[in-house]
């Protein structure tokens, strides 16, 4: 049975995260991702965070992650020709993405209105920084500068402490699984109607969604928000990063049931009646006394058997990893969410190591294909477009591809 994006043809505009993100959920599906790269060189991702032969090759791990199953076209878009081939492409595909800037596009000649008109059916969605209208609009923007500037560092870190960055690169990843949704809706809704539609999405649009309990809770209420560590932003003083007698565990007992049984499980039975522990709002009227309750208790053991002791008792815990020990983690083999990449073919190296899909799915689900080498079906995609050896040696001489 084919997968559910079979026949489905994207051309691909983008580099780096967020972009490849988005496309990387369209291929995974089985569509057809034709990425178009410069013929200098390529995605600067493809060099990052590698060594030996992948170095060599520039397929780093989180290029193939990223880029695994799409098609490397180099094409020169600063020329005339390049801009046609491109064009031609369009006018034969599903969907388009890509990640300029605003306005990009449409100076290089490809015009998204433009190549909607020639082709009605095709879903456009253009994911940049700050998104296609606005004072900002046009600002150059990562992950970085977007968590600073939505306010994401200002409710990271500890309350007597610097605002910190996050140690990930959420807001890319997450604008990117934003904008692959909206690219199923509208192959969906294209279906039904037979319509295309163009999809405006941001970095600014996934940083402010990661940020919605904070960004809801000062719109409505006026309350801003400030840094609290490891406590959640309502403040509980049993959902909190203990310290044990070898490393930290975060705890998350929520209702006065969980509470009880943290209770229990770390000793103190007598507390049981306590009224300061009885519910959340005496709790949090209390909370110095519950907090010092709970780090007393867990000095007591190690992070290792307290984690087995909460858990048991039906609460949930964890004690903090370390990545090391995240990838040894038995829960990520049961599942098969860390697999060997396929090597490229002509690729003399070992099979990186790279995530998943992210979900399991019996029949079609999410398949795990090698990632293309620099314009390696530079001539492949050229020639379902109609160029013949000779045209595609010319091509080459001008520079074109």
């Amino acid at each position: 049975m084919p997968q559910s994006l079979y026949g489905v043809r994207v051309v691909d505009f983008t580099q780096i995260i967020a972009g490849p993100a988005t496309t990387r959920q369209l291929a995974l599906h089985g569509a057809d991702v034709i990425k178009i790269e410069t013929p200098d060189g390529g995605d600067i991702m493809r060099g990052m965070m590698a060594d030996g032969a992948l170095a060599e090759c520039k397929i780093s791990p989180m290029f193939q992650y990223l880029n695994g199953g799409k098609r490397s076209l180099a094409l020169n878009l600063k020329s005339v020709e390049g801009i046609n081939l491109a064009r031609e492409l369009i006018d034969r595909a599903d969907v388009v993405v890509d990640n300029f800037r605003p306005g990009v596009m449409a100076r290089l000649g490809l015009d998204p209105d433009d190549c909607r008109q020639r082709n009605p059916g095709l879903v456009w969605c253009a994911i940049s920084g700050y998104g296609q209208t606005g004072p900002k609009a046009g600002l150059a923007a990562y992950d970085g500068p977007l968590q600073a500037d939505t306010g994401i560092m200002s409710v990271n870190g500890l309350p007597d402490g610097d605002p910190t960055r996050l140690g990930i690169m959420a807001i890319d990843m997450y604008a990117g699984l934003m904008a692959a949704t909206a690219i199923f809706s509208a192959l969906l809704r294209r279906a039904a109607t037979g319509e295309g539609q163009f999809i405006d999405a941001s970095l600014l649009d996934g940083a402010l969604h990661l940020m919605a309990p904070q960004i809801m809770n000062y719109a409505n209420g006026g309350h801003v928000p400030g840094r609290n560590g490891n406590r959640t932003e309502a403040g509980l003083p049993t959902d909190n990063l203990y310290p044990t007698a070898t490393d930290g565990i975060l705890i998350t007992a929520i209702n006065d049931a969980q509470v009880a049984n943290l209770l229990k499980t770390l000793g103190r039975d007598d507390l049981a009646d306590d009224p300061r522990c009885l519910t959340t709002e005496t709790r949090m009227e209390h909370r110095d006394f519950v907090e010092s309750v709970i780090r007393d208790a867990l000095a007591g053991d190690t992070a290792e058997n307290w984690e087995v002791k909460i858990r048991d008792a039906g609460i949930p815990c964890a004690r903090v990893r370390t990545v090391p020990e995240v990838v040894e983690d038995p829960q990520l083999a049961a599942g098969e969410r860390l697999v060997e990449a396929p090597v490229p073919q002509g690729v003399a190296a070992d099979p990186a190591i790279i995530l998943s899909g992210g979900y399991r799915a019996d029949g079609d689900g999410p398949v795990c294909r090698a990632a293309p080498l620099h314009g390696g079906d530079t001539e492949a995609v050229l020639r379902e477009l109609g160029r013949t050896d000779e045209d595609i040696a010319g091509l080459r001489r001008a520079g074109v591809v």
